[in-house]
């Protein structure tokens, strides 16, 4: 629950009404055999759930939450495994449901805003004179901007 807390927390110094949120973990089990069978384990001692019954869960979850919050509950999904997190965003996302990824679209959020602060910088080039450079393992590897970017 630590991550979960933790966003909450800073959504709440944000200025969020703390009775807004809900902080959430789903445990769709481990594959590690030495964890399902250690007593104190406090996971969900079984195989991980993957492919369509992950999902199900997933959207279970999500028209819960909308049963018992109303069809604007905004969902910040967290640390999905990068083979589902582009999956689960579209599937929400179709289902009409205010979401985002934190892993794909909070990092690049986050990069915009630093962007947009530093061409305000007296004296730093306007932003379509920058040449930037993207790095990193993220859940966007494999992902390009086809916009106006090129080879530096």
């Amino acid at each position: 629950m630590g991550i979960p807390t933790g966003k909450c927390v800073v959504y709440g110094a944000a200025g969020a009404n703390p009775e807004w949120l809900l902080p959430v973990t789903v445990d769709v089990g481990t594959n590690n055999s030495q964890l399902q069978q250690d007593a104190l384990y406090v996971g969900l001692p079984q195989g991980r759930l993957r492919g369509q019954e992950y999902f199900d869960l997933m959207v279970e979850l999500v028209q819960g939450l909308q049963e018992r919050f109303g069809r604007t509950v905004l969902v910040h999904w967290e640390d999905l495994a990068a083979k589902n997190a582009f999956q689960m965003l579209q599937l929400v996302r179709n289902m009409r449901v205010p979401t985002f990824n934190d892993d794909i679209q909070a990092t690049a959020a986050v990069a915009v805003a630093a962007v947009l602060g530093a061409v305000r910088v007296p004296g730093a080039l306007p932003l379509q004179q920058q040449r930037f450079l993207f790095f990193g393992a993220g859940q966007v590897r494999g992902y390009s901007l086809d916009r106006g970017v090129g080879p530096a």
